[in-house]
């Protein structure tokens, strides 16, 4: 798995803090120092003009087709949301990857973090409960 880059972390930190989550449970949701959750609420993702990547990015792709998303059993459906997707083209033109291939490595690695978060909690439910 790639590492975030600086500036993806930074609209994530960003997104967070619009939902009003505090410094320590993005720290904690991320991975990261409070510290680097600190710096980057002080230092905002950087402005990217729309119209410019638009004009470099490969032909625009409906909400659908960037989440790689259908509808049905198989798909799954998002409300529609201007500010998701100008995150997800924004994201999608810092990585330099098609968004639906952005949109799927996040979800990854956030289902990992919940995973190893619960893995993490079981295993100290266990050691709590066995017998000293």
């Amino acid at each position: 798995m790639t590492v975030r880059s600086v500036e993806v972390r930074r609209i994530i930190v960003a997104h967070l803090t619009d939902r009003h989550m505090s410094v320590a449970e993005i720290a904690d949701e991320l991975g990261v120092s409070r510290e680097t959750v600190r710096r980057d609420r002080l230092n905002p993702p950087p402005a990217v003009d729309e119209d410019e990547a638009r004009a470099k990015a490969k032909p625009a792709l409906t909400a659908k087709a960037a989440f790689g998303l259908t509808s049905g059993p198989q798909g799954l459906t998002l409300p529609p949301s201007d500010q998701l997707g100008r995150d997800l083209r924004r994201i999608a033109w810092v990585h330099r990857r098609p968004a639906a291939d952005v949109v799927e490595e996040m979800i990854r690695w956030h289902s990992k973090r919940l995973r190893e978060r619960w893995l993490a909690q079981q295993e100290a439910e266990q050691s709590a409960q066995a017998p000293q």
